[in-house]
């Protein structure tokens, strides 16, 4: 029960953090579009498009970084085969 209560609170404060950083940047966008001369149908998608890379990015290197073998494995004959020593 507690590993449970502790993922469900976790994607709570994720989430939380994560809307809130999603209305600044999106004000902060929307405001350095118009400050440019861009306008309505211009302006109000931009944020997204800026917002939506970041986060095809981020899930690309954390894709790569899951398909990584751990360092052991990938030295023949080693007997450490990723697990680290204390």
């Amino acid at each position: 029960m507690t590993g449970r209560l502790i993922r469900i609170t976790t994607a709570l404060a994720v989430t939380g953090v994560a809307t809130v950083a999603a209305i600044i940047s999106y004000r902060h966008a929307y405001e350095l579009v118009s400050s440019h001369s861009e306008t309505g149908v211009t302006a109000r998608p931009v944020p997204f498009t800026v917002d939506g890379l970041i986060m095809a990015a981020s899930m690309l290197v954390l894709d790569a970084n899951r398909q990584v073998p751990p360092l052991g494995a990938l030295v023949p004959g080693s007997r450490n085969r990723g697990h680290h020593r204390s």
